[in-house]
């Protein structure tokens, strides 16, 4: 059964049909069927079987069975209950004229004439004929007579037989029609019944269908929900690893402040001891004279910058994060942000504002000398920052290593510098060291731990060389 579109009577949409069986969502012309009215494209207007493959079956039936099935099996259109219900209905009406058909022939069946199948021939001679042709003699024929009767008897034999056949096929034409009628009426008992639970089964989808496109209708608003929920979680969880990021790097950068190693790459870089040339100038050094120089830049440092304690700066002890899709994702910190009393200056703010405390001054220090080391005298001396903690406090000098075990204590903040008779020299080690101690035993307590650090002022890299007692440094760079 085909549907007659009208090409004006259509509308721009989504198939449901193609959204559900295909997952085809973009939008069509969609036309209006005429029997539930309701909008499909050009592939699924056409109506289906709304039957169970089961229901067919039950069909007894061959030709009919195989009638369904053929519409059943076909594949584009859309399920349709009402078109369902008015396909079987024509086929009930089809049903129903055959069946008058066939009682119009009974009935003409029973008002013909009953019809033997033998009747008197016409040849046959009267008796009187028979009489006629006989010989005229004066006594009575007796064989002829006999003759006579006996054709009398084989005719009434004759049609007692055709009786009997015409009977018997009478008896056994009723018997079949009777048979195919009680089959008809139970078929047509189940059919009746198996109409009612499929007008039953109807409602029901009809039913199901309505809530289907209630939740189609609230699945398309989830869906939409979702779409926007997701793309405003990929723009809040990019934010957030940016912001994880930016924690991590703000807490790198407060503790380059606070923490002497990892503020070399701040402090002591090819910029940064670039920007010393002219305090190094000023000091008043020579290319020639490596221990002239330093003990000018030394003594530069000592009357130029005078010894401040840090100011307060933000201090964050660490943070807890979380690992999801191989990003860290910064949760909160140990404890609150807090402040501590340390702060590493640059050489270049050192040298502007001329105060700093000991590191401020070691840092100074170390970047005018590699700078005079670089740039003036043309050789690059290894040379090392030292980190030297005390029993209560710690303190930031540098040394400069010379050949024979030996080294020479520069600390400007401290006012020592390893000398002989007030001109810098180098000195054994071990000796040096132990000296060095003594001069602060009187007021924070001998030394009691030193580490050395050697950094490379191009990119503020740097390399821990040794750490220990005086003894055991000692034995490190004393060979």
């Amino acid at each position: 059964m085909k549907i007659r579109k009208r090409k004006k009577q259509y509308k721009i949409g989504i198939c449901t049909e193609c959204k559900v069986r295909e997952g085809d969502s973009s939008k069509k012309k969609l036309y209006k069927c005429p029997y539930c009215e309701k909008w499909f494209c050009e592939k699924h207007i056409e109506p289906r079987l709304t039957i169970t493959r089961s229901a067919i079956e039950r069909i007894k039936d061959p030709v009919l069975r195989e009638k369904v099935y053929e519409e059943w099996r076909k594949e584009d259109g859309h399920p349709d209950y009402i078109w369902t219900r008015q396909y079987f209905e024509n086929l009930e009406i089809k049903e129903r004229e055959e069946r008058e058909k066939v009682w119009k022939a009974l009935d003409k069946l029973k008002e013909s004439k009953e019809i033997s199948p033998y009747t008197e021939s016409s040849e046959e001679f009267p008796e009187e004929e028979i009489r006629d042709i006989t010989p005229k003699i004066s006594f009575s024929p007796p064989i002829y007579n006999k003759k006579i009767e006996e054709r009398k008897v084989k005719r009434t034999k004759g049609h007692s037989i055709a009786n009997i056949l015409l009977v018997t096929i009478i008896i056994t034409t009723l018997v079949i029609i009777f048979y195919l009628y009680s089959s008809y009426r139970d078929l047509y008992n189940n059919y009746q019944t198996l109409f009612s639970k499929y007008n039953e089964l109807n409602k029901k989808y009809d039913n199901l269908y309505i809530d289907y496109q209630n939740l189609l209708s609230d699945y398309s608003k989830l869906n939409s929900e979702y779409s926007e929920l997701s793309s405003n979680y990929k723009k809040i969880k990019e934010r957030y690893k940016n912001l994880s990021y930016d924690v991590v790097r703000f807490y790198d950068f407060l503790y380059s402040y606070v923490n002497l190693p990892e503020s070399f790459k701040r402090v002591l870089n090819e910029n940064a001891i670039n920007k010393t040339s002219k305090a190094v100038i000023e000091a008043g050094v020579v290319p020639f004279d490596l221990w002239y120089s330093i003990q000018k830049i030394y003594e530069y440092i000592v009357n130029n910058i005078q010894y401040a304690k840090d100011i307060e700066m933000p201090y964050i002890s660490g943070y807890w994060y979380v690992t999801y899709e191989k990003e860290n994702y910064t949760l909160n910190f140990y404890n609150e942000v807090r402040t501590i009393g340390e702060y590493i200056q640059s050489p270049e703010l050192t040298l502007k504002i001329k105060q700093g405390d000991c590191e401020d001054q070691a840092i100074l220090a170390y970047a005018m000398i590699k700078y005079y080391m670089k740039y003036v005298n043309g050789i690059d001396y290894d040379l090392y920052l030292a980190e030297i903690e005390f029993s209560n406090s710690s303190h930031v000098s540098v040394i400069l290593p010379v050949e024979g075990g030996k080294i020479c204590i520069i600390d400007p903040a401290g006012h020592y510098l390893t000398n002989s008779f007030g001109r810098i020299t180098s000195k054994e080690v071990f000796s040096e060291l132990q000296a060095y101690s003594d001069y602060w035993s009187e007021s924070v307590g001998p030394i009691e731990y030193i580490t050395l650090y050697k950094i490379n002022v191009s990119d503020g890299s740097y390399s821990l060389i040794a750490n220990g007692t005086i003894i055991q440094i000692a034995n490190i760079i004393g060979y």
